[in-house]
């Protein structure tokens, strides 16, 4: 059997070419010309450099030794072939963990699009490690990306949502509930240990808004009985704790 023949693509500089097949051959070319000529180099490699990073573990070698716009230069030149790069949510969560510049991680969500992102991101878990590494407004934008319809098919359970809701800040917690829709987050809590994982990650006004969504009959059906009730209300503020209880009345039969 005959062996598989790398593509060698061309980089001319100061009348001098080298040919580049992979990523760690990249590496070496820029490494040698020593930070001088990185966009220069990327610039005559753009529409080749989806053929030459094919691994996960190629785009975060690259990143490490390139300014913050060369960083969004290459991953902008990688298009739509950026999320087969990459292939799996651990390896964008991986990626955005090694990205220092805010920018650059924006440049990385854009580039997947919604597309891209809901090749990546299958379960809850996967949408948790990738808000990990997002932060503030590039949180809201990869929900915005993910769409309000994936999301809802995505988290099935409070739990899932819990999982999210710790790793986004205040505001962008109230843009997931804005996209899902607090009634709908009403209807993924299970039980005792849902409800408790939901308000344990939420501020006040967030968990006061989503205990309005619940009627008595919900809550009795929720929480159960009175095991789960101390279970539950050994985890939550005393604020949540004192709203429930107005809800289940003083005469509640738990």
């Amino acid at each position: 059997m005959s062996a598989i023949t790398l593509a060698r693509y061309p980089v001319r500089l100061d009348g001098e070419t080298a040919d580049v097949g992979d990523a760690e051959e990249l590496v070496v070319l820029l490494d040698v010309l020593n930070g001088r000529c990185d966009r220069e180099v990327l610039s005559q490699l753009s529409p080749h450099l989806p053929q030459i990073i094919r691994k996960p573990s190629d785009l975060p070698l690259l990143m490490r030794g390139l300014g913050r716009d060369d960083q969004i230069f290459l991953v902008e030149a990688m298009g739509d072939f950026l999320a087969d790069a990459l292939q799996t949510a651990r390896h964008l969560r991986e990626l955005l963990a090694t990205i220092a510049e805010p920018q650059v991680r924006l440049s990385v969500i854009e580039t997947l699009g919604g597309p891209g992102l809901r090749k990546l991101i299958v379960t809850a878990r996967d949408l948790s490690g990738a808000l990990e590494w997002t932060y503030a407004h590039r949180s809201r934008r990869l929900l915005e990306l993910l769409g309000a319809d994936y999301l809802r098919r995505l988290i099935r359970h409070g739990d899932d949502l819990a999982l999210a809701l710790n790793a986004l800040a205040d505001d962008a917690q109230r843009a997931l509930f804005d996209s899902i829709g607090f009634a709908r987050v009403a209807e993924l809590t299970r039980n005792a240990r849902d409800l408790a994982l939901l308000l344990r990650a939420l501020p006040p006004a967030i968990s006061a808004t989503l205990l309005d969504q619940f009627d008595r009959r919900q809550l009795v059906e929720i929480i159960g009985d009175r095991r789960a009730w101390l279970y539950l209300y050994n985890r939550i503020r005393p604020d949540e704790a004192v709203q429930l209880l107005a809800k289940l009345g003083a005469d509640n039969a738990l």
